[in-house]
């Protein structure tokens, strides 16, 4: 991958829960990675109905340099933008060099 694609800033993003001073449980997402050079690439979008309504969905390719425990349950920043990793990362060739997200963007 060529360092001129990685334009874009990325944060990734676990899930974590912890406990508040009550000891109910807090649920908040926590950085992974965080200012992580990517590249963002809208593949499709989609209307979809259900019931009465309409939902949009558009998904994206987001390709960074390789970064060891990415998971599917994870979540990606950009800017104010919201986006969920769909499919478990790929490993480009088995290299750990580069990986791929599929991601759904939250509307």
């Amino acid at each position: 991958m060529r360092s001129g694609q990685l334009r874009h800033r990325i944060t990734v993003q676990q899930y974590t829960e912890t406990r508040d001073d009550f000891g109910a449980v807090v649920e908040t997402w926590a950085d992974f990675a965080a200012n992580v050079p990517a590249f963002v690439k809208p593949v499709a979008s989609s209307d979809k109905w259900t019931g009465q309504q309409t939902t949009q969905q558009i998904t994206h390719e987001i390709k960074m340099r390789y970064l060891s425990g990415v998971k599917s349950e994870m979540r990606v920043l950009y800017g104010s933008r919201v986006f969920d990793i769909s499919a478990p990362p790929i490993n480009w060739q088995e290299r750990n060099m580069e990986l791929t997200l599929l991601c759904t963007e939250r509307l």
